[in-house]
């Protein structure tokens, strides 16, 4: 695979270092950010966070986040997928093998889980301002066949009959749990997500892919609802935009 910049690298924190989409088109209004989850679920769980000011209803709120999740799904579509124009699709290149083993990936990509399942949604500010966060859980073969398979074992069914896509993830979640919860250190969880699951390299990868689709869809979109603006996406390596007063 061609060596590519990695825009968010030189960024020390964890969003810094995993965040993949990020638009601050309209910062005075709202902060829109995709980040790649430390302990995933899947090869390539996300996190998408909307922060609003001023106060919106939950409809509202998911207006706002519907052009990202999009994008966000276009561009798992578009690295995932057998089509793609390099050699293999991401989660089966050689370089993250550690990462899909970990999340039990392979075979094809089949759709993405939108989740609104964090359990802190509470903004610092919630008389003034509105906290979406919204996971995005790419669902690949692999995992559709051990739900069935856990479905069928639990219930004595028969290997035709589908079902137990919430208690899948129900176990997911608790392998998630074992890594946040009984690592010795956040620190020690951030390096393990940065030299073993290699995501800040994954998360360069994503960010090429997201930034194509966000201009697309800027460009396609109809004027009277706000598109995402890709040339806001923030950039570390670049000037810090100062903010208008």
């Amino acid at each position: 695979m061609a060596k590519t910049k990695e825009p968010y690298s030189k960024k020390k924190t964890y969003l810094g270092r995993h965040c993949w989409l990020r638009d601050h088109n309209h910062w005075e209004t709202a902060e829109v950010f995709v980040f790649l989850c430390r302990a995933p679920l899947t090869f390539g769980h996300s996190q998408l966070v909307v922060d609003v000011k001023p106060k919106l209803s939950d409809d509202e709120m998911f207006e706002k986040a519907v052009p990202y999740i999009s994008a966000a799904i276009k561009t798992f579509e578009s690295q995932f997928e057998k089509s793609r124009a390099q050699d293999v699709p991401t989660h089966e290149n050689a370089i993250w093998a550690d990462l899909a083993r970990w999340t039990e990936t392979s075979g094809k990509y089949l759709k993405t889980l939108i989740l609104r399942s964090s359990a802190d949604e509470q903004h610092k500010c919630p008389d003034t301002h509105s906290l979406l966060k919204v996971h995005l859980v790419p669902y690949f073969q692999s995992h559709e066949v051990e739900c069935h398979k856990r479905f069928q074992d639990r219930h004595c069914t028969l290997p035709s009959q589908k079902g137990g896509l919430l208690g899948w993830l129900g176990e997911r979640e608790d392998e998630v749990d074992r890594l946040e919860v009984d690592f010795p250190s956040k620190e020690a969880l951030n390096k393990c997500a940065a030299e073993y699951f290699l995501l800040p390299k994954l998360a360069n990868e994503l960010h090429e892919g997201a930034a194509k689709e966000l201009k697309e869809s800027a460009g396609k979109r109809d004027g009277n609802r706000e598109a995402p603006n890709p040339k806001a996406m923030k950039q570390t390596t670049g000037k810090k935009t100062k903010r208008r007063k």
